[in-house]
């Protein structure tokens, strides 16, 4: 494979989990869409020339992941999203060892990985210490929680909100990363 020499932007590479070969189409208009909505964001859009995007087809056996819509329902994926991680219902976690084996092998670089579900459900994930962040591609909030969970995984942003009740976070600035909340 050829690829553009390398240079100073952000490589950010698109990943698709729960996409069979007939759907490779769904998983770029769900990449193209969810990127393009976050690129045109603030203040991603002022540096948009500073992003380099690649996408990266990948096929699954199974369409869709894991406990999508409801916990129990396996999926033979390519990279094991699933969500229900850690007892959350929207957290939605992937393999990232397999996520980064596709990007790293369909990309000139990798600085950061987005890896997209094959679902409408409502979830995604970021992992600061991985550079990763997911989502639910087929869902209308899909860029929302990518610029969220980019503010995680690029950001190493935490959360300022619990979980149990959804009460608003009243305390002071969260100067640490919880890496084990994740969402």
């Amino acid at each position: 494979k050829a690829f553009a020499p390398v240079d100073n932007r952000i490589d950010l590479v698109t990943v698709g989990d729960g996409y069979t070969a007939a759907q490779l189409a769904l998983y770029g208009t769900h990449a193209t869409n969810s990127i393009n909505a976050f690129l045109a964001q603030e203040p991603f859009n002022r540096y948009r020339n500073f992003y380099r995007v690649t996408q990266v087809n990948v096929t699954s056996v199974d369409s869709g992941v894991d406990n999508d819509p409801t916990q129990g329902i396996q999926r033979n994926t390519a990279m094991d999203m699933a969500f229900w991680c850690n007892g959350i219902e929207r957290l939605l976690c992937v393999n990232v060892t397999k996520a980064y084996q596709f990007a790293n092998a369909g990309a000139p670089d990798v600085d950061q990985v987005l890896a997209v579900a094959n679902s409408t459900k409502y979830g995604g994930a970021g992992y600061p210490s991985s550079d990763l962040g997911t989502l639910a591609g087929g869902n209308s909030s899909a860029a929302e929680i990518a610029i969220h969970e980019f503010g995680h995984s690029l950001g190493n942003l935490a959360d300022e909100y619990g979980y149990a009740d959804g009460a608003t976070y009243t305390g002071g600035e969260n100067n640490t990363v919880d890496s084990s909340s994740l969402a």
